[in-house]
Order: structure tokens, then C-alpha cells, then sequence
């Protein structure tokens, strides 16, 4: 992104009779990389959001010695949804 900027900036500084087509042929690969940073951005987060989880979901395991008895804490912990 930083290098269609500065392919921007060096239209603007050169004018050539095409500037506009030029222009707007940077215009939208920079606005297609945008939209790709956003996404994987985004993937970045949620991978590490799961990361987080799945350490805590092995840290609540290793506390647990021997569970004989039903804990609804325990269970609403570990389990995420539970569809029917």
C-alpha cells in the first residue's frame, strides 16, 4: 500500500497526460489491498481470540484432579454452544 502511494505521488509530480487513468488504476489496487489487510487482520484476531481460549479451556483441565460429580460451572466453561 505504501508503494501505490508513492507511485501516487509520483504522478502527481511528473503530470503525465494519462494522470487520471493512472490515477485511478492505483486508486483501486491500493482500495483491493485495503479490503485484504482489513481481512486478514480480522483472521489475525480470530486465530489468536481461539488461541486464548483453547489455553484457558488447557488450563481448566490441568486444575481438575478427578471431577465425580456434575458441575453446570464447569460444563458452561468448556462447552462454547450445543446444538440439537
Amino acid at each position: 500500500m505504501e508503494k501505490i502511494a508513492e507511485k501516487a505521488e509520483k504522478l502527481i509530480e511528473a503530470n503525465p497526460s494519462n494522470f487520471n487513468e493512472a490515477y485511478t488504476a492505483l486508486l483501486e489496487e491500493y482500495e483491493k489491498l485495503e479490503k485484504d489487510h482489513a481481512k486478514l487482520a480480522a483472521k489475525i484476531r480470530d486465530t489468536e481470540y481461539e488461541g486464548d481460549r483453547m489455553r484457558n479451556y488447557l488450563e481448566l483441565l490441568h486444575k481438575l484432579d478427578h471431577v465425580d460429580v456434575f458441575d453446570g460451572d464447569l460444563v458452561r466453561a468448556m462447552v462454547d454452544k450445543v446444538m440439537v
